[in-house]
């Protein structure tokens, strides 16, 4: 600061003098910015930079945390809100702009601040709190506050100029926000850290699906703001999570989440190790009642069943409904069937379809899986349909259809829940801790990657569930849990030798009436 009092600066030179006033005028209108709380000091960091000066419509910054996510989305807002950005040309100021984050606490503590204050008060006409937070600017601009607890349905509004995303919202809200962004030229900013993993979002974000979008990536280090002592002391406390450290320090962007409830090491390995394409693929004819064979079908196959070997399976059964808000383009409620080859801890096939009925289910595709593989058991997850699945298949393998250990059984109160696997919240922790248990001593082999790419966006939510993250499928996985169940209250298998040629004739023999098994069994003897 610069104090002149009793300078003369008649006595400068015209030039001078101009140079002088300038740099006096710039101080006035510094401390009356600064007493007013209207200065606006903000440098973008080079990530930050690198999507401003972007012209794509759709920008992501995808990173560590404290990486400056949140003030570079209210510097985009006020660019917008003013009609002055510094690296593109606007018609004038945006009418409409949404600010959206995942909860009403987290907008009120975090985010409408801190659009305030990027904003400036002198630009400020109005704020609203309440049921719509919004504020009004002079020129006419309206930020409204939106949060995704709200659900899709809360984002109908049309003539959004821009539409700011603090953190990852579900594919239904995102859908919603391109719905508007078809019927005008709408800008979507997004600054997420991909705790979820590659979630369905950040899949197509990452492999360029999105038309029109760019994206780029920061770590910690890139925020030369935070003292090395306290990036260090973040760095230290992530240390035993080696999946938070990747996600929250290093800004990685990672097929796992890191809320995920099982070992991600483990999956990994599966992953590489054992994943690949099925050897064959079957579809059900129901005209003729029989697999045929063909380069689609719900049913995979990996290894066929082998003589002498025990098989069980596993069943989560679902209605076969759609359950996206859209008929155009349907999102299956899936039944989710697995084979597990017991001998070898294999899973050698599965049978996923979204749009097959519980009836059909139960009276002919699970009897002839069952059949195919050697008469495999079943263990069959007793949600509303696996009722009607476990009643039609009790009319062709009764004897194979799995119940719990007698002490459970006894405690039952109708005798159709002694078959298969009874969902309450005890039971359904129990399977999915069977399936982690198991998964973390790598004592089963999987080849469907859908399977592994279903554990990997099974996570714990903040209400302490585990289940599928949002727009994923959780159905493969408590289909597996379903199996490892199974196999784990079944005596351990024996391998059993192949039939000789002898009993294979009297078992042919014994299947003819008497009158031609008499006939025919002295012939073949003879």
């Amino acid at each position: 600061m610069v104090d002149l009092a009793g300078f003369d600066p008649s006595t400068l030179d015209p030039e001078t003098r101009a140079i002088l006033e300038e740099y006096l005028g710039t101080q006035e209108a510094i401390l009356e910015a600064a007493e007013l709380g209207n200065l606006n000091v903000y440098t973008p960091y080079k990530h930050q930079l690198r999507l401003h000066q972007a012209m794509e419509t759709l920008r992501f910054l995808l990173g560590a945390n404290r990486i400056g996510k949140s003030w570079f989305l209210a510097q985009e807002i006020r660019y917008f809100a003013l009609g002055e950005h510094p690296y593109r040309h606007l018609r004038g100021p945006a009418r409409l702009i949404w600010a959206c984050c995942p909860t009403e606490e987290l907008m009120l503590m975090y985010q409408f601040p801190s659009v305030r204050k990027a904003i400036g008060e002198q630009n400020i006409k109005e704020v609203k709190l309440g049921a719509h937070p919004r504020i009004i600017l002079k020129n006419g601009c309206i930020i409204l506050f939106k949060y995704y607890a709200q659900g899709p349905k809360a984002f109908p509004s049309a003539g959004v100029d821009l539409i700011a995303l603090d953190e990852e919202p579900n594919w239904a809200i995102f859908e919603e926000c391109l719905a508007r962004r078809s019927t005008r030229e709408l800008n979507i900013i997004g600054a997420i850290t991909t705790v979820g993993g590659l979630t369905p979002l950040i899949q197509k974000i990452v492999n360029n699906e999105l038309p029109n979008c760019m994206y780029t990536t920061a770590k910690l280090d890139d925020n030369p703001a935070i003292p090395l002592e306290e990036r260090e002391a973040m760095k230290q406390a992530l240390k035993n999570n080696p999946v938070a450290y990747r996600i929250r320090v290093l800004g990685e962007i990672l097929p796992v989440g890191g809320s995920t409830r099982f070992d991600a090491n483990a999956m990994y390995e599966m992953q590489l190790k054992y994943v690949r394409d099925p050897i064959a693929r079957f579809s059900f004819d129901m005209t003729h009642q029989r697999w045929v064979q063909g380069d689609t079908g719900p049913l995979w196959v990996w290894e066929l069943a082998k003589p002498g070997h025990e098989y069980c399976i596993g069943g989560d059964v679902a209605e076969g409904l759609n359950v996206s808000e859209s008929d155009v383009d349907p999102v299956w409620d899936n039944t989710s069937l697995f084979v597990f080859d017991r001998n070898d801890r294999k899973f050698v096939a599965e049978y996923t379809c979204g749009n097959q009925e519980p009836g059909d289910i139960g009276d002919l595709i699970l009897p002839r899986l069952h059949s195919l593989y050697n008469r495999a058991y079943a263990n069959i997850e007793l949600n509303l349909h696996g009722y009607t699945v476990v009643t039609m298949a009790r009319r062709h393998m009764s004897s194979r259809l799995w119940s719990p250990i007698e002490d459970e059984t006894k405690r039952l109160q109708k005798p159709l829940q002694a078959l298969g696997s009874l969902m309450t919240g005890k039971s359904r922790t129990h399977a999915i801790d069977v399936l982690a248990r198991e998964l973390s001593d790598r004592t089963f082999e999987i080849y469907s990657g859908h399977a592994v790419r279903e554990m990997m966006t099974f996570v714990k939510k903040a209400n302490g569930r585990v289940e599928h993250q949002d727009g994923c499928h959780d159905d493969r996985v408590f289909a597996l849990a379903h199996t490892l169940v199974c196999d784990n209250g079944l005596p351990p298998p024996k391998l059993r030798r192949p039939p000789t040629e002898r009993e294979e004739l009297r078992k042919w023999a014994l299947a003819r009436p008497r009158r031609e098994r008499r006939v025919n069994w002295f012939r073949r003897i003879a």
